[in-house]
């Protein structure tokens, strides 16, 4: 791992601790990171709970023991996580996440297909508070994530009324008769799958 740090400060009070810094690593490992855990659990992915990571990078602020990033980004396998938001010296949280699926993690996760536009990535956003062993993510639970699919699929069905795909030449053959499915109830049924009550 690599990268910078100029501050200065107390050592015995974190909130004196002024300056800048940067962080760079590649080609590293992660092992079930609190932060991103709970978005694996939701979406049927715990096989990426861990592995490697492919690059790391980010720079901050560091203002009264709180570092503040725009650009705190961690690539793997699985996809790639962005942290924009305050990340303090006590290990404190205070920010946003987003999760942007590969699509080797897509293929494997019914409900990422659901909530993906293109059938081959997905993202999920979310707010995250708390400390980096302990997060906490403020309104985001397998309803909220049910409304990102539907949202999703609204968007898919406005895609496909603005942008019509071209018109295949009329067959002389008569196609046998589709049965039409409600995507919004696809989804709920998938869900549903996923997300079942304790008994």
């Amino acid at each position: 791992m690599g990268g910078t740090l100029k501050a200065d400060g107390d050592i015995e009070t974190l909130a004196s601790w002024n300056g800048n810094g940067s962080l760079l690593m590649q080609n590293g490992r992660y092992n079930t990171p609190p932060v991103v855990t709970p978005f694996l659990s939701l979406v049927n992915l715990k096989e990426f709970s861990s592995g490697d990571i492919t690059e790391a990078r980010g720079t901050f602020l560091l203002r009264q023991g709180i570092m503040t990033t725009n650009d705190l980004n961690f690539l793997s396998s699985a996809g790639r996580a962005e942290y924009r938001g305050d990340v303090g010296l006590d290990t404190s949280l205070k920010g946003n996440i987003t999760i942007r699926f590969a699509p080797a993690a897509v293929a494997k996760s019914q409900v990422l297909r659901q909530i993906s536009l293109d059938g081959k990535t997905a993202n999920i956003p979310s707010r995250v508070e708390g400390t980096l062993l302990a997060p906490s993510f403020p309104g985001f639970n397998a309803g909220k994530l049910l409304e990102l699919g539907l949202q999703r699929q609204g968007q898919k069905i406005l895609q496909d009324i603005l942008n019509p795909r071209s018109k295949e030449p009329a067959s002389t053959e008569t196609a046998p008769a589709t049965k039409k499915t409600d995507p919004t109830k696809e989804l709920l049924k998938g869900l549903g799958n996923l997300f079942k009550r304790k008994r």
